[in-house]
C-alpha cells in the first residue's frame, strides 16, 4: 500500500493496481502481473470487511513505499498529483521528500531529483535557509552512486555549490566542502592537468572555511585538515583532523569526512614510522566503507592502492599483491586509477622473482602512462629501468639496451642531474652497451657519467677504467670523429 493521510487526501497500492485520489482527481493504473495483495506500511491499515478491503489512513506525516513492480507508474501518477497543487505548502515539501527517499533508496535517482525539487521550492518560498542546506546535503550524499561519471559529479557539485551560495552567510562553508570533495575528486585522477585543478579547487575551499568556526564542525575540520595536509602543514592538519574524527556522528552522510579522516590519518602515521597504527587507520576505515559506500565507490581503490603500498614499505608483499589486485579488479579501464596499483603489483611480483608477471603489470602501466600521462616523463623513465632490469635478468641483452636508453632519456629531465636513480639508470645503460660491443656508444655514456660522478671516488675510478677499455676497443670519441 501506498499511503498518505492528512484530510482525505491519499495514495493506495493495490495488487491489482494503484488508485490515487485527492479532490476531485482521480488516476487508476491496471497491472498484469500480481503483487503482494496489500503492503501495510507504517500506519496504513488495512481491514477486510465483508470480503472487501477498507483502507484507513491516519491523519499523520506522509507515508510512502514504493511497491515493487508499481514504481514507474506510481512516479508518473505522483507527478501528476504534486502538480496538481495551487502552491506548495509544508505538508506536501514533507510528502516531497518521503517520495525522494524512498525513489532514492530504490536506486532511482532522476525520479527522486523531481520531489527534492518540489521541497526545495517551497523552503525556498519560504527562506527556510537551514531546511534548503539540510536538502543540499542530503542529496550530496547520494551523487557519488547517481553520477559515477567524473564528469557529471563534476557538474553536479558545480551545480549544489553555486545553489549553496545563494544562501549567503550559511551556505558558505558547504561550498567550501564542496570544493574541497572537488579538489580531491582531480587529485585522485593524477595527472598533471588534473592536480592543477585540484590545487585551485583546495584554495577555494580553505578561503571558504572560517577559523573560528572549525572546532564546531567536525566535517569541515577533517576537510581543512586534509588540505593543510596536501600543503605540507601536518603537525596542524592532524589536529584538525582529528578533532573532527571524535565528534562527527555515525551516520551515511558523515561516512565521506570518515574515510577521509582515517586515510589522512593513515598517511600522517606512516610518515611518522608508525606503519602499525596506520594499517589500524585503513582496516578501520575498510569496516565503515562496508557499511556506507557503494561496490562501485572509487573509494574502494584508493583505499586498497594505499594499503598495498604501506604493506610493501612493511615487506608484506603477500598482503601488498592483494590489495593492488583488488584495487585493479575494483577500479575498471580507468588509466587514473589503474596505473599506481599496476605499478605496485609489479614490485610484488618482482619480490617473489615472478619476471614474467612483472613485466606484463609493468607493461601495462607503461603503455597507460604514455597515453594519458604522456607530460609525467619520470614516472615513466622509472618504469622502464624496472622493464631494462628485468630483461637483463632474462639474458635479453638488445632489449635490455634499449629499455635502458629510454630510461635514461626520460630521467635526464629530472632538475638534479647527480640523482642517484639517474646515475644508476646511466652506468646500467653503459655496461649494456660495453656486454653489445658497442664501444663508441658505450664510451659517450661513460664519458657523460664523469661530471655527474666527481664526489664518489669509487664510482670516478670505475668510469675511468670503463672510459679506457672502451678506448682500447676502438671506441671513437665524439671530440676525434670530427677531425
Amino acid at each position: 500500500m501506498i499511503g498518505y493521510g492528512a484530510d482525505g487526501q491519499g495514495v493506495l497500492a493495490r495488487g491489482g493496481g494503484v488508485h490515487v485520489q485527492r479532490g476531485g482527481l482521480h488516476l487508476h493504473a491496471q497491472h498484469a502481473h500480481s503483487v503482494p495483495a496489500v503492503v501495510e506500511v507504517g500506519i496504513g491499515v488495512v481491514e477486510h470487511v465483508g470480503g472487501q478491503e477498507v483502507a484507513h489512513l491516519v491523519p499523520e506525516p506522509p507515508l510512502l513505499a514504493l511497491v515493487h513492480g508499481l514504481a514507474a507508474e506510481a512516479d508518473t501518477m505522483l507527478r501528476e498529483l504534486f502538480a496538481a497543487q495551487p502552491q506548495a505548502s509544508s505538508l506536501w515539501a514533507r510528502r516531497a521528500l518521503v517520495t525522494a527517499r524512498a525513489l532514492v533508496e530504490e536506486g532511482k535517482y532522476e525520479q527522486g531529483t523531481y520531489y527534492y525539487g518540489y521541497a526545495d521550492a517551497y523552503y525556498k518560498k519560504a527562506s527556510l535557509v537551514e531546511e534548503q542546506l539540510e536538502l543540499i546535503s542530503e542529496q550530496l550524499a547520494h551523487l557519488p552512486a547517481a553520477y559515477p561519471n567524473p564528469q557529471h559529479l563534476h557538474q553536479q557539485l558545480s551545480a549544489y555549490a553555486k545553489r549553496a551560495a545563494e544562501l549567503g552567510d550559511k551556505g558558505e562553508e558547504m561550498v567550501a566542502g564542496i570544493w574541497a570533495w572537488k579538489g580531491r575528486l582531480y587529485r585522485e585522477e593524477g595527472t598533471t592537468t588534473a592536480l592543477e585543478k585540484a590545487n585551485r579547487c583546495f584554495e577555494k575551499a580553505l578561503s571558504g572555511f572560517k577559523a573560528d568556526h572549525l572546532p564546531e564542525l567536525a566535517g569541515a575540520s577533517i576537510c581543512v585538515g586534509s588540505l593543510l595536509l596536501d600543503k605540507g602543514e601536518s603537525a596542524r592538519a592532524e589536529e584538525l583532523i582529528r578533532n573532527g574524527l571524535s565528534r562527527i556522528e555515525d551516520t551515511p552522510s558523515a561516512a565521506p569526512y570518515m574515510l577521509l579522516a582515517l586515510r589522512d590519518l593513515a598517511r600522517i602515521e606512516q610518515d611518522k614510522g608508525n606503519s602499525d597504527a596506520a594499517l589500524a587507520m585503513l582496516y578501520r576505515a575498510e569496516g565503515i566503507a562496508l557499511i556506507h559506500e557503494p561496490s562501485g565507490s572509487t573509494f574502494w581503490n584508493c583505499l586498497y592502492d594505499q594499503r598495498g603500498w604501506l604493506n610493501f614499505s612493511r615487506e608484506n608483499y603477500g598482503a601488498a599483491r592483494v590489495d593492488f589486485e583488488k584495487a585493479l579488479e575494483v577500479c575498471g579501464a580507468s588509466p587514473a586509477y589503474r596505473v599506481q596499483p599496476l605499478e605496485g603489483a609489479a614490485r610484488c611480483c618482482l619480490a617473489y622473482e615472478e619476471l614474467d608477471k612483472a613485466a606484463g603489470y609493468f607493461t601495462e602501466c607503461l603503455q597507460l602512462r604514455r597515453s594519458h600521462m604522456a607530460a609525467e616523463l619520470i614516472p615513466q623513465g622509472r618504469i622502464h629501468l624496472e622493464l631494462a632490469r628485468i630483461y637483463d635478468a632474462q639474458n635479453k641483452a638488445e632489449d635490455a639496451c634499449a629499455a635502458y636508453g629510454e630510461a635514461v632519456r626520460l630521467l635526464s629531465t629530472m632538475e638534479d642531474k647527480q640523482n642517484p636513480e639517474l646515475i644508476a639508470a646511466m652506468m646500467a645503460q653503459a655496461y649494456s652497451l660495453t656486454q653489445l660491443r658497442q664501444w663508441t656508444e658505450a664510451y659517450a655514456v661513460w664519458d657523460a657519467l664523469q661530471p655527474l660522478v666527481t664526489d664518489d671516488k669509487m664510482l670516478r675510478n670505475e668510469v675511468s677504467v670503463q672510459l679506457q677499455y672502451c678506448r682500447d676497443r676502438g671506441a671513437v670519441p665524439a671530440d676525434e670523429e670530427t677531425h
